[in-house]
């Protein structure tokens, strides 16, 4: 018989994380419906930052192997954060026109691989066999 392991949050900060997401993802679509783009690629980046502050708070938190886990996903999760920054800030216009590779797709890429690397041990039902390293 296994032991639920304990939440890495109290449970009164996942309500006030749903409804915080619920809130920007309102103001997203709300700004996207009224014409401002740029506003939502703002609360888009947002939403992304505090995912990642979730996530960094979580590895700290938690111990042992789950706590790898969410080490890893930050990490796979910071590569995402980082192609949406460089496509946003630094990808030329022409290279999106023209479909030229950029160090946005490399990051984009990166993150499948991470990912699959983070979520990994979980499909040995809980156990993190490659956790040890």
């Amino acid at each position: 018989m296994s032991v639920p392991a304990p939440s890495p949050l109290p449970a009164h900060w996942w309500g006030r994380g749903v409804v915080l997401v619920a809130t920007i993802c309102a103001a997203t679509l709300g700004l996207l419906l009224t014409g401002h783009p740029e506003g939502a690629i703002w609360t888009g980046l947002l939403m992304r930052v505090l995912a990642l502050g979730a996530l960094a708070l979580a590895s700290v938190r938690v111990g042992g192997p789950p706590g790898t886990v969410f080490r890893r996903l930050l990490a796979a999760v910071g590569t995402y954060v980082a192609a949406e920054v460089v496509f946003v800030y630094a990808t030329p216009a022409l290279a999106v026109m023209t479909g030229v590779p950029t160090a946005a797709d490399v990051l984009y890429l990166l993150f499948y691989p991470l990912l699959w690397w983070a979520l990994r041990p979980l499909g040995a039902g809980g156990r993190c066999h490659s956790c040890r390293n």
